[in-house]
């Protein structure tokens, strides 16, 4: 599957490799992508879709720049870093 395939009319809003934290403090890397539509984890390499959170809310995010990103999902937490900090 082709990377046009994965995302159709999606507009890409960030895609950026960073650090995943676990439940257990294990760390990975991994792609996350951000589109207009949903939040994907990427596996490094194969870009194969780990887990995918669609948006509820129909308004696209927007980018900006920071020093770290921790996003958290009431069914998993997850936690990303860029590594920069």
């Amino acid at each position: 599957m082709g990377h046009h395939a994965l995302l159709g009319d999606q507009k890409v809003i960030l895609s950026h490799l960073v650090l995943k934290v676990g439940r257990h403090s294990d760390v990975k890397e991994i792609v996350l992508l951000v589109t207009d539509v949903a939040v994907y984890n990427l596996q490094v390499g194969t870009y194969r879709v780990k887990r995918r959170i669609e948006f509820k809310v129909r308004r696209p995010p927007r980018a900006s720049v920071h020093v770290g990103l921790c996003l958290s999902i009431t069914s998993a937490p997850f936690s990303f870093s860029d590594g920069s900090f």
